[in-house]
């Protein structure tokens, strides 16, 4: 399985005068999206201080009508915009409102406002705190299957049932806005576990998620005055009563504990849970419908510090974390960037981490992403680009994901036990033609698979035969094939494209579920190598880097759960007595994972016999051809033909 990016990234809002910020979106149950913002331009509508805009997307990415002001009241502040869809098709956003009037005079309280899927208003502006001393913020929003939703927001005003430190509070709403029942208190009441010590206890950074029961469930994170703290949750019936007890979720004694939680309801029963912990990673827990925990737990990323995760669950179960992160050796290495992985409902990554932004100048911050109704994803970002399209401003953009494993196929792997090359090839009937006519090509199952026809965010791989060594060379890289076309005709033959993949070779892969292919050149042979597979990889790096020089990512293809042919079939091609002659002896003990799980594969088969055997007999020594192609491949080697 993989998504692959769907289009190009796109500006969000209509209104780029100054900034825009604060981004959140939810997918609407016609396939669409819609993403709001906090906007600080002072103009359309509201030109005192700040506002919250939105915009109604299509599955696309298609603008679907004008920007939309969404709060009525214009006074002071409105900003920090939560959203959540509704089961009857529209959607409501929530927001923090500093203009102390109405029903609110009271420094910061929460007002909403709920449209239809057009982005029409229905009804008027709501207040959803009925607590109204000191500040209420920090709202987060559920929309539950009964057609109601539920808002959740961190409230200050020290009331007599929590009157140590702040507070999280609850409110039910019915489809049109009205409250449903009383505003709850979310933590337990003035409860505080060392009060000696630290007289003030704080809750706050409240996520929610409605579960598949038609409950839902509140996650948070509890701090002592000094920092020291933990995260919690907590389940409720679909009324607003509580089921079971609090129940912890990560905790530590230092002043650096675990982050927020950010929760997910699983399509199959129960959550999922996820938390940075700076500067340990971000890491995740599964839970029952319970609440109690499925396994031990697993990591999203180890060892690194990241920001703002969040989470969405796609409708085929599985799930897709973002998060925010400084690292130079991620694919964006002009400061911050947005990544992502995708994960089984089981808490396994999906092949490797990937680079949500395309743009990478500067800083890009705060995702947040929203499973389609039709399969994939879209993600909205803080964009410090000042690109041309909004040069003066911090913007909003956003990228759609879409399942690009519909055209799924294995790519086989042969070696030649007579020339010590290594050949590929998408075709089932080629394949078969190999293993029949040309004793000498060991078949080793199915290396990888790669999309047999264009699919979201791929791009072909490239195949050419070497004239006169009889070897295969693939490139994803259309700089690389057009130099070869225009300097090394007089070597290669061009055969067209062999299958597609993702284009990329950082360490962070361009698609949601791709994992890499690795290339190495064969320095006695000339000829290149390629795997999906990390031990192969390590190995060769590790026994053979007298013959082979790795030369980075080549290129990215969907991961499988498709195995690689067992050993005995797959001939250990390069450790095996045949591929001494060519590579030297192997390891002491085996190399492990030979033909890694991978991508899928497109067709090329012209009918031509796949090598000349009067040019295998007589295939010329790399040492005696010359020229170096310095134009080309795009990854860690930039002289990837002839060295």
């Amino acid at each position: 399985m993989a998504y692959g990016k769907s289009g190009s990234e796109f500006l969000v809002p209509t209104t780029i005068y100054l900034n825009q910020e604060d981004p959140k979106i939810t997918a609407l149950s016609n396939g669409g999206f819609v993403v709001t913002w906090t906007d600080f331009s002072h103009t359309g509508g509201d030109t005192s201080m700040w506002a919250v805009r939105a915009q109604v997307h299509s599955a696309s990415g298609a603008r679907v009508g004008g920007e939309i002001l969404v709060n009525t009241n214009t006074f002071l502040y409105q900003y920090e915009p939560a959203i959540t869809a509704l089961s009857n098709g529209g959607f409501v956003i929530s927001w923090t409102d500093y203009s102390e009037t109405g029903g609110d005079t009271s420094a910061a309280g929460v007002r909403g406002q709920v449209f239809a899927a057009d982005g029409s208003r229905s009804g008027g502006e709501l207040f959803f705190n009925a607590t109204t001393t000191n500040s209420q913020e920090n709202r987060v929003l559920a929309g539950l299957s009964n057609g109601s939703f539920v808002a959740v927001w961190r409230d200050s005003s020290r009331s007599n049932d929590y009157n140590i430190g702040w507070a999280l509070r609850g409110q039910l709403f019915n489809p049109d806005g009205t409250r449903s029942g009383s505003e709850f208190l979310i933590n337990q009441s003035n409860y505080q576990p060392d009060p000696a010590h630290f007289p003030t206890f704080n809750h706050d950074l409240p996520s929610v998620a409605a579960l598949n029961n038609g409950g839902f469930v509140v996650t948070w994170q509890q701090r002592y005055d000094e920092g020291k703290g933990s995260s919690v949750g907590q389940m409720y019936a679909a009324d607003g009563s509580r089921v079971g007890s609090e129940f912890g979720i990560a905790s530590s004694t230092a002043t650096t504990g675990p982050g927020a939680p950010h929760v997910a309801a699983l399509s199959s029963g129960g959550f999922v849970a996820i938390w940075s912990w700076s500067p340990y990673g971000l890491h995740g827990q599964l839970f029952a419908n319970d609440g109690t925990r499925v396994g031990s737990g697993f990591s999203v990323i180890d060892s690194r510090s990241t920001s703002n995760p969040n989470i969405t669950v796609l409708s085929d179960g599985n799930f897709v974390v973002t998060w925010e992160e400084y690292n130079v050796d991620s694919g964006d290495a002009d400061s911050g960037g947005v990544h992502g992985r995708l994960f089984t409902a089981g808490g396994t990554a999906v092949g490797s981490e990937f680079l949500v932004n395309t743009t990478t100048r500067y800083n890009q911050t705060t995702p947040t992403i929203a499973a389609l109704t039709g399969g994939g994803f879209a993600v909205a970002w803080r964009d410090y680009s000042f690109s041309s399209d909004d040069p003066l401003s911090v913007a909003i953009r956003a990228q759609v994901f879409a399942n690009s494993s519909g055209s799924d196929a294995p790519v086989y792997r042969f070696f030649n036990v007579d020339t010590g090359f290594h050949f590929y090839t998408a075709s089932a009937s080629e394949r078969d033609s190999v293993m029949q006519n040309l004793p000498q090509f060991h078949y080793e199952g199915e290396a990888f698979n790669a999309a047999s026809s264009p699919a979201p965010g791929t791009s072909p791989v490239y195949r050419f035969f070497h004239k006169g060594l009889g070897n295969h060379f693939y490139t994803a890289s259309e700089t690389e094939r057009n130099s070869i076309m225009n300097t090394l005709s007089h070597i290669y033959s061009y055969e067209g494209t062999s299958y597609y993949a993702f284009e990329g070779n950082s360490q962070s892969a361009p698609a949601a579920g791709a994992t890499a292919v690795y290339r190495f050149f064969n320095y006695q042979r000339g000829s290149h190598f390629f795997t999906a597979s990390s031990s192969e990889r390590y190995s060769v790096i590790a026994n053979l880097s007298g013959t082979f020089r790795y030369e980075g990512i080549g290129y990215y293809v969907p991961a499988s759960s498709t195995t690689s042919a067992s050993a005995a079939a797959a001939g250990e091609s390069l450790y095996d007595t045949d591929a001494t002659a060519f590579f030297g002896a192997g390891p002491a003990s085996d190399a492990g994972d030979r033909l890694g799980a991978g991508a899928a594969g497109a067709v090329f088969d012209d009918g031509r016999s796949m090598l000349s055997s009067t040019l295998l007999a007589v295939a010329p020594s790399v040492q005696s051809m010359t020229g170096d192609l310095v134009a080309g491949f795009s990854g860690q080697d930039p002289n990837p033909i002839w060295h």
